[in-house]
């Protein structure tokens, strides 16, 4: 999935993973992300989700953002220390497969929207008989989310890219 991600955002977009100028690379990353994320995902997440695209993609340069973020935005350090948070667990997910890492995962339901945008393009046969498990859970997080969604002010999920900008 990660893999996924970064060639998606590598192919789409202008954006390239070894560019030497490290600001234009992160300013670069989040608005390509916004690009990408318009074509692969829904109205219900279009502000977060292009934070969760790059966290995914490229997790490490997303740290880095943050970091210069919270030095930069002192009065927005509790979304920022959210946003790496997040990313540690994106991280973690991707790298430690297990089924209640996975159930974590898919809670947010931007991951289940990516998850379930990847599982549809990607033919990885490697998934095997996980696929239909992990489609059901990410279903099963974004309706429970459009359900339960009582109050619709903005999330700090909704406002990471802005601040990363």
């Amino acid at each position: 999935m990660r893999k996924y991600y970064c060639d998606l955002l590598q192919d789409k977009t202008n954006f390239r993973r070894k560019m030497r100028n490290i600001k234009l690379k992160h300013k670069m990353l989040i608005s390509c992300s916004v690009e990408v994320s318009d074509e692969v995902g829904h109205g219900n997440f279009k502000k977060s989700l292009p934070f969760f695209l790059a966290s995914i993609a490229f997790p490490i340069d997303m740290k880095k953002i943050l970091k210069k973020s919270r030095k930069s935005k002192p009065k927005s350090k509790g979304d920022l220390e959210a946003g790496a948070d997040i990313v540690q667990n994106i991280e973690k997910a991707l790298s430690n497969y297990s089924k209640k890492v996975l159930s974590d995962f898919v809670k947010m339901p931007e991951i289940s929207t990516l998850l379930l945008n990847y599982l549809s393009k990607s033919n990885n046969p490697e998934l095997g008989h996980h696929e239909k498990m992990m489609k059901d859970m990410a279903e099963n997080s974004i309706s429970e989310y459009q359900n339960s969604e009582l109050d619709p002010s903005e999330k700090a999920e909704d406002r990471l890219v802005n601040l990363t900008s």
